[in-house]
């Protein structure tokens, strides 16, 4: 009788630490889904971009296209070659894996009002993430989250940052 008791003891621990050590397994494969965008203040163009990262590593770039003469219609495009693997790259390391900072230093508290923000939005099973960046801060960003903006932001706020 002690021998079962404890063989179906050993059994539930066993069945309990397999469990749990899958579980903490499936949590670290990272998100579903990065979407990036930016959001353009009162400024908005004609044109809005957005940046989807997916866990099988495809990317792709949707543009939607307003005003009074484009109507409201969306171009997606797909996204080959090093500028995917660069983007998939960084993104993977800033707010997937958290291996690289983000923000290096806040260099004052100097505030300008209706200059943009960069978004990312990580999503995973069951949870939400989002990282925003307002670039009316005077900020020192990392080499890689500048890089990151470089190849998704349009051009004319890349060079606010610089």
């Amino acid at each position: 009788m002690k021998i079962k008791i404890i063989t179906l003891a050993c059994a539930a621990i066993l069945f309990t630490a397999c469990t749990h050590s899958f579980r903490n397994e499936s949590a670290m494969k990272g998100a579903d889904s990065l979407i990036i965008h930016f959001n353009y203040g009162e400024s908005a163009p004609d044109t809005i971009v957005e940046w989807a990262l997916y866990k099988n590593g495809d990317l792709k770039r949707r543009m939607w296209y307003g005003g009074k003469y484009a109507g409201d219609s969306c171009k997606i495009q797909v996204i080959k070659g090093e500028k995917q693997q660069t983007i998939q790259h960084l993104a993977h390391e800033l707010f997937i894996a958290h291996s690289c900072p983000d923000i290096i230093k806040i260099k004052s508290n100097r505030v300008s009002s209706d200059c943009g923000e960069y978004c990312v939005n990580v999503y995973s099973p069951g949870k939400a993430v989002y990282y925003n960046y307002d670039l009316g801060y005077d900020v020192e960003y990392s080499h890689e989250l500048l890089k990151l903006i470089q190849l998704t932001a349009p051009l004319e706020y890349v060079k606010t940052i610089e």
